[in-house]
């Protein structure tokens, strides 16, 4: 990604050339440097927004990533707490700041694996430490 990066002296000449336009004082504004100014900010406006739309994409997803699991979590361990705290989410969710998503998805993620472990051994086969009938104990 082209990053344009803006310096003291970019920001001198923006100052500068508000105080003239304040001023009225037109010709004292350099008009060339002013537009390469311009010119090197347009373009960082339009990479700034294009990273702005993935980041919204992210954070959208972290939203839908956490509801799922609050709820796969709620239908597994019915608890008075856990349906308080996804009915909070599920409302409030869309309002939290990316800086928050990001601390509450380690904890959901956490919550949903014990619920959920990856160890149940669907194949069958038998191991040192399982016998070959062991993979359904989980089943009730």
């Amino acid at each position: 990604m082209n990053t344009v990066q803006i310096n003291n002296d970019d920001r001198a000449v923006l100052k500068t050339a508000l105080s003239d336009f304040k001023r009225n004082s037109i010709e004292m504004i350099d008009f060339d440097r002013l537009e390469e100014l311009l010119g090197r900010l347009h373009d960082r406006l339009d990479s700034d927004k294009n990273l702005a739309a993935e980041l919204d994409m992210i954070k959208d997803d972290y939203r839908k990533r956490i509801v799922g699991m609050l709820k796969a979590i709620i239908v597994c361990r019915p608890d008075k707490e856990d349906d308080r705290t996804a009915a909070c989410l599920a409302g409030d969710i869309g309002d939290i700041d990316t800086g928050e998503l990001v601390r509450l998805y380690p904890r959901v993620a956490a919550r949903f694996r014990q619920c959920f472990p990856g160890s149940f051994r669907y194949m069958g086969q038998s191991s040192a430490v399982t016998r070959n009938n062991d993979w359904m104990d989980h089943k009730i």
